[in-house]
Order: structure tokens, then C-alpha cells, then sequence
């Protein structure tokens, strides 16, 4: 039954990240010297809803209603290699915008760094070397991290909300996800997080971008057999969203790289073979849940 626990699970999830999110903002928002903790229990919001409903509904058949099945395949390299491809799509329809270029990523690196303050005269190494050391140890080691980080979130939108609402159909369901997905993020974005300056429209904005993705990730997560595959693609493509802004002289709104319009028309390009993929045979599960 696809409505079953819904509202269960949307009172656990939602409940806990908004009163995080209401924490939060009282002890100064992402400024604050608590943000980066917050942030993470921010996100345990929809583990924690998943876990609750599948606990009260589906007890006996947790790990399939979480979609925790370890059998990695093919897509699961998909999964990390597509961020790449869209990031970079990202950039390039960003060049699109007015007084944007392509810049260094070393000089986009420093310009990050004396924006944060940093005495860059001070560091141990030069500018050239820290990054080089940030891309490759801290790149990879960013990607594990937050791949792990998000299969909090996933086991909610990608594991239990995923196979309850897989009845629907492969774009109904996505986009539905995709859209309960950007409200949960409101709180945050009201704040700053993405889009800086822009408290009322930012959420609307954060909306349309997850409803874009979401096919994308769903698409890797039924392929893949396994939440673990959308864990993956969702902490790679939120590791390499931050070099989509080094790389851009002038990443502001609406040209913000992987957050902005330019992310939106990679996401959106991707549709197409996507929609051709679809029209092959249909997913068994369809209509059954």
C-alpha cells in the first residue's frame, strides 16, 4: 500500500531535522562554531524516519524496505562516474552567462581561502601544493566521507520512501521524492546553504534543482540493486560540486555552478538519454507496491 506509514515516516524525518535546523539557526546559523555537527544530525533526519516506519511496517523485511543489499555491480561505478559528467556539464553551460569565465582552479582555490580569512602567507605549504594535496588525498577521502555521510539521507529518500512509492512509476515516483526531497532542505536554504542572500526564493530554486536530479539518482539506485548505489553518487556529487565553483570567475546566482542554472541544464541534458533508456521494458515492480 503505497500510503502506508507515510505519515510516520514524514513526522520522524522532518521533525528531527526542522527542530535541528530551529537549533541551528538560534546558535547563529552556518556561521556558527556548531554548524558543521548540526549539519550532520541535520541529515540523520530521514535515517531515522526510515528506520522508525520500516521498524513499526515492515519488521521482518527491514533490510529490503531500506534497500540494504551489499551486491555491488556495474552501476555502482556508474554511480561514481556520472557526477563527474555532470559537474562538468555543469561548468561548461555555466561559461553560457554574462562576465563568467573559466578560471584556475588553483586561483579559484586561493580566492576560496582569502574569502574564509586565511592567512595564506602563513600556511606550511604554497597554494599550488595544498591543492594538489586537497585533490588528490583530500578529493577521494571527500567522496568516502560523504558517501558515507549520505546514505543517512538515502536510506530515507532512496531506501524506504523509494520502495514505497516505486508503485507509482519510475518518473512519478522520482519526482515526487525529488520534490519532498527540496522542501526538507528549506530550513537550510533559508539560511544561506547553496543559495546566500536568498531566503524566499532559495528554497524554490533548491526544489526544481532535486526534482532534476532525483530521476538521475533513482535511475543509478534501480540499476544498482541498492541504496548503497544512490549513497555513492549523491556524497561524489556533493564532493565535487565545491570544484564547479572554483573553477568559475564569476559564481554567483544564477551562474552557480553545479547549484545554479548551469547544474540545472546538465541535469536536465541527461534527461534525454534517460527517457530514451525508459522506453525499453518497464520496471516489473510497477503498479504492484
Amino acid at each position: 500500500m503505497r500510503t502506508r506509514g507515510l505519515a510516520l515516516f514524514f513526522a520522524v524525518n522532518f521533525g528531527l531535522s526542522w527542530s535541528i535546523a530551529w537549533i541551528l539557526s538560534a546558535r547563529g546559523g552556518l556561521e556558527s562554531t556548531y554548524a558543521v555537527s548540526l549539519m550532520i544530525a541535520y541529515m540523520a533526519g530521514p535515517a531515522l524516519g526510515a528506520l522508525v516506519t520500516a521498524w513499526v511496517y515492515d519488521r521482518g523485511r527491514m533490510k529490503e524496505a531500506l534497500g540494504l543489499v551489499f551486491k555491488p555491480n556495474a552501476y555502482w561505478i556508474v554511480a561514481l562516474i556520472l557526477p563527474f559528467i555532470i559537474v562538468t556539464l555543469s561548468v561548461l553551460f555555466s561559461l553560457l552567462g554574462h562576465n563568467v569565465e573559466l578560471v584556475s582552479p588553483i586561483v579559484g582555490f586561493r580566492d576560496a581561502l582569502l574569502q574564509k580569512n586565511v592567512d595564506t602567507d602563513a600556511l606550511p605549504l604554497s597554494i599550488e601544493t595544498l591543492f594538489w594535496v586537497q585533490m588528490l588525498i583530500g578529493l577521494p577521502l571527500g567522496i568516502a566521507i560523504n558517501a558515507l555521510v549520505l546514505l543517512s539521507e538515502e536510506l530515507g529518500w532512496r531506501g524506504w520512501l523509494w520502495g514505497r512509492w516505486r508503485g507509482l512509476g519510475f518518473w512519478r515516483s522520482n519526482l515526487a521524492i525529488g520534490f519532498v526531497w527540496g522542501v526538507w532542505h528549506a530550513p537550510i536554504i533559508v539560511m544561506g546553504y547553496n543559495y546566500p542572500g536568498m531566503p524566499v526564493w532559495g528554497p524554490v530554486i533548491m526544489v526544481v534543482f532535486t526534482m532534476l536530479m532525483s530521476p538521475l539518482i533513482g535511475w543509478v539506485r534501480e540499476k544498482g540493486g541498492s541504496v548503497f548505489a544512490a549513497s555513492i553518487f549523491h556524497g561524489t556529487i556533493n564532493a565535487l560540486a565545491g570544484l564547479s565553483l572554483l573553477v568559475l570567475s564569476n559564481a554567483q546566482m544564477p551562474w552557480r555552478g553545479m547549484v545554479g542554472l548551469g547544474g540545472m541544464f546538465a541535469l536536465a541534458l541527461l534527461w534525454v538519454p534517460l527517457l530514451l533508456a525508459r522506453k525499453g521494458p518497464k520496471d516489473p515492480h510497477a503498479k504492484t507496491h
